[in-house]
């Protein structure tokens, strides 16, 4: 804890990748939380990994089939729920902070990040979705995702670039 106390002290924000259900009701989470992570971050692959090895969502997937649901929109449905939890759960660190901690990060599909307007379009439709002050889009450092960052963050969109692998990217995000 000392170490990661420190790290916090040099202005580091510590973020965790996990929203599934169970850890979201867990016991670990708050521990995390009390020890000072501040952002949690949700992904497909750990998505994926929950619905193949437990079964936390097979409730809502049976719902979600019965409905006529594509896998696509199943995957974006439950990823959104997941999100909108964990949203709920550091609601309150986003608001002891004034916005400077206790935000959610979701990615958008990647099926849309190649095209310009598909990556706005997305982040928009997945911000909307997420209805939280706390949400954020993870948009990756990909040339459309770049062009793109300038229009959503002058339009009020929390962004999280992510993918950022080489200076001159990191340069072009810095400008952006």
């Amino acid at each position: 804890m000392a170490k990661l106390q420190h790290l916090i002290d040099l202005g580091q924000s510590i973020w965790h990748e996990n929203t599934r259900p169970s850890f979201l009701n867990s016991k670990e989470v708050q521990a995390l939380l009390a020890e000072g992570v501040s952002g949690l971050s949700a992904s497909y692959p750990s998505l994926a990994a929950t619905i193949l090895h437990t079964s936390e969502h097979d409730s809502a997937l049976r719902s979600l089939l019965a409905e006529g649901f594509e896998p696509d929109q199943i995957l974006e449905s439950l990823l959104l729920a997941e999100t909108r939890q964990a949203a709920g759960l550091l609601l309150p660190i986003f608001e002891r902070t004034n916005g400077a901690g206790g935000y959610v990060s979701s990615p958008i599909n990647p099926r849309w990040v190649d095209v310009l307007e598909n990556t706005v379009t997305e982040a928009w439709v997945q911000y909307a979705s997420l209805e939280r002050p706390n949400g954020m889009v993870r948009v990756p450092a990909t040339h459309a995702g770049i062009q793109a960052l300038d229009r959503l963050i002058g339009q009020g969109v929390n962004v999280h670039v992510t993918q950022i692998y080489s200076r001159s990217q990191y340069r072009a995000v810095a400008d952006a």
